[in-house]
């Protein structure tokens, strides 16, 4: 169907519209432009609650959606491969020890909290003591290495007969029990010493150990990681991810941060939070400026702007309002 010639004062209008506000998109008009609408977006910002605008079922709905049930494709775990295989190289090819990652004051704060959550510690030695299979470990760990000793050391003669030995369970039992019985007193005892020793004790020997590692270059640390093993570790984890997102604790989690946020701040006024997040507003016009511009110049290098301005203002004009309008200026007076 053809399209409705405009009416000339409507086609002249438009045109005129049309270039006005091309030409707000150029140079020094553009960035009064976002300047002015910033700051009218700012002005209103301060009008508006948070729990105005959005509710907290809206909040939850929408992140819900992106955290459980999108679906990530293909995409995001090839580009994490090659973020990986890229990286990976970077850094080995850096001097960057530890230390410069991790200042001394930071590891130093770090300790002293780790040590104050004594509770924490004594749960987790409390596990390692009640758990026989550490000490059965350790013990069969003995006993494999007494029989490569014997082995290395002993005459060739006595080979045989010890290799019996170690085959009978008559004295492998018995010596296997025996072993794990020392090795758990042993343990028992570090246990003990470890929950008697004083904060700043434990704060010392952390650093001690430190001080051994601290000017390692991070290069030697992750020379034996290939790229293949990190993509691998992704996979793994990207897996694992995929059913944790189905678990109801995951859920919850989300929950209870959307509910959480809106506790704290749903009486806020949008000014005031993006204020508390730091988003001021000379950053978002610094960021407006920076795309902006670029973004505008390629669509116009392309014919794309004026075109899309025009089909948006010109329903306006062809609308029954805007006709009927036309029409009457138009018309003889009566």
């Amino acid at each position: 169907m053809a399209k409705v010639t405009l009416h000339p004062q409507a086609q002249a209008l438009l045109d005129a519209q049309v270039a006005f506000y091309m030409r707000d998109l150029k140079g020094a008009r553009f960035e009064r432009l976002i300047r002015d609408a910033l700051d009218s977006l700012l002005d209103t910002a301060e009008e508006l609650k948070l729990e105005d605008v959005v509710t907290v079922q809206q909040v939850w709905e929408t992140a819900h959606f992106y955290a459980v049930h999108l679906d990530m494709k293909a995409a995001v775990p090839e580009i994490t491969a090659a973020t990986a295989r890229t990286l990976l190289g970077y850094l080995r090819r850096q001097t960057t020890t530890l230390d410069e990652l991790f200042p001394l004051h930071h590891v130093r704060d770090f300790l002293h909290k780790s040590v104050e959550i004594h509770q924490l510690r004594q749960n987790h030695l409390g596990l390692i003591r009640e758990n026989a299979a550490v000490a059965s470990t350790f013990a069969e760990f003995l006993l494999q290495r007494f029989a490569e000793w014997s082995r290395e050391r002993l005459p060739k003669v006595v080979h045989p007969v010890l290799q019996r030995l170690f085959q009978s369970s008559a004295l492998l039992e018995p010596l296997h029990e025996m072993l794990m019985n020392i090795v758990q007193l042993g343990l028992n005892e570090a246990i003990d010493q470890i929950n008697h020793m004083d904060q700043s004790s434990m704060v010392e020997l952390g650093l001690d150990l430190w001080e051994r590692v601290r000017l390692q270059p991070i290069a030697n640390l992750i020379q034996p990681v290939r790229a293949l093993d990190l993509e691998d570790f992704f996979v793994i984890l990207f897996e694992y991810w995929k059913e944790l997102r189905q678990t109801q604790l995951y859920q919850d989690v989300i929950r209870t941060g959307v509910e959480t946020f809106f506790d704290v701040y749903g009486t806020c006024n949008l000014a005031e939070l993006l204020d508390e997040i730091g988003i001021t507003k000379e950053m978002m016009l610094n960021d407006a400026l920076r795309f902006g511009p670029q973004v505008i110049k390629i669509l116009n290098q392309r014919h794309l702007v004026e075109p899309m301005l025009r089909r948006h203002l010109e329903r306006f004009y062809r609308s029954d309002a805007a006709v009927r309008i036309f029409s009457d200026s138009s018309s003889p007076s009566s």
